[in-house]
Formats: structure tokens, sequence, C-alpha cells
């Protein structure tokens, strides 16, 4: 891939990644599947999650729908055809929900990405959420 390639998928990564957060959108990927089909086709999309900070970092996996997903705060659910469970298990996870907010420091230049992480001190417990974003004029 070309570096036009690479600034391409950024630019997209940031427009979607943004386009989430102002909508105040969490993503949840759910992949039908059976475990069985699930191993011919699979891809590491886990690889992609961390986040992209420049162009030159942008690959194609950073726009797969687990890898949207989860840098959303939702899930990626695959390897089951069990497509009503999925469907359940995400329906329960909008159940309880707390809503966090802070104003980002000054911007130093646009699109520079910023990584999120939300500690829960309560051991069992597990706290989700966008995993960053990039900053705007």
């Amino acid at each position: 891939m070309d570096s036009k390639q690479q600034k391409q998928i950024f630019n997209d990564v940031v427009d979607v990644s943004t386009m989430l957060r102002r909508g105040r959108i969490t993503l949840y990927s759910i992949d039908p599947l059976g475990s069985a089909e699930y191993v011919g086709r699979a891809f590491d999309w886990e690889a992609f999650v961390k986040g992209i900070s420049k162009p030159g970092q942008a690959d194609y996996g950073d726009m797969a729908l687990q890898v949207i997903a989860t840098q959303s705060g939702g899930l990626a659910l695959t390897a089951d055809n069990d497509t009503t469970a999925l469907l359940q298990r995400c329906m329960a996870d909008t159940q309880a929900y707390y809503e966090l907010s802070f104003v980002p420091s000054a911007v130093q230049k646009p699109d520079e990405y910023h990584h999120l992480e939300v500690r829960v001190a309560e051991a069992g417990l597990v706290g989700r959420t966008r995993q960053g974003y990039y900053s705007e004029p």
C-alpha cells in the first residue's frame, strides 16, 4: 500500500471515530458464523484495536467492523451462530451504564490521537469505553 492509500485509510479512521463519538454511538459487531466456519476466514483483527496516531501506521484492518466496534466501547462477538443469544447479550450490555465526560486539553494539532482508559476499582467489574479520540480544532 502506498502513502496516499495509508493517508486515505487514516482519514477514514479519524472520520468514523469522530462521527461515532459525536453521535454518542457504541457499535456492536456480530458475526453469525459458527466456530467451524470462522477458523477458515478469521483474521487477526485484535492486532488493530490499539488505534493509530499517524497515516504511516494505517492498514486496511484498521477499518474492520470488529475493530471499530471495540474502539467505540462496544463488543465484537464472533464464532457463534446463535444470533438470538448474541443479540440478547448486546441488549443486556446496554441495560446499565455510566456516562463520564471531560473537557479535553487545548489542541496541539488536528487529528492527534489520544488514548482513553477507564479503570474500575471493584473486583469483577469491567468498564468498557471508547478507546481513544482524535483531537479537533
